[in-house]
């Protein structure tokens, strides 16, 4: 059975618009949020998602992010404040030899259609 355009919208309003931060992260963030960057000046940046089309979408802004000298960064998570939510790997892993910043141009969600 397929899903409706419309369907696809509000499960996708249903997740990526819940979203209220991103993270950055040194390894599979899993189900959880695991392997989250800290120390230094890093912290979660406030963001939110853009509206849906056909069920996906991607970040409303870009996201900048504080990385402490000495991370590789490889991920990115997206959370409802305390609650992991998903996350992927990024295109390219970043190494910091020195403290820098990051800058997360694009970290789409998609509600899929299971047909």
């Amino acid at each position: 059975m397929a899903n409706s355009v419309e369907a696809l919208n509000r499960a996708y309003v249903a997740v990526a618009g819940t979203v209220t931060h991103l993270s950055l992260h040194t390894g599979d963030p899993g189900s959880t949020g695991a392997s989250e960057v800290t120390g230094g000046s890093y912290a979660r940046v406030a963001q939110s998602y853009g509206p849906p089309t056909a069920g996906a979408g991607d970040l409303a802004a870009p996201a900048v992010f504080d990385v402490p000298e000495g991370t590789t960064v490889t991920h990115w998570g997206a959370w409802d404040n305390a609650t992991f939510l998903f996350g992927e790997a990024l295109e390219q892993t970043q190494n910091f030899a020195t403290a820098g910043t990051y800058t997360l141009t694009s970290a789409p969600y998609s509600a899929t259609d299971p047909s």
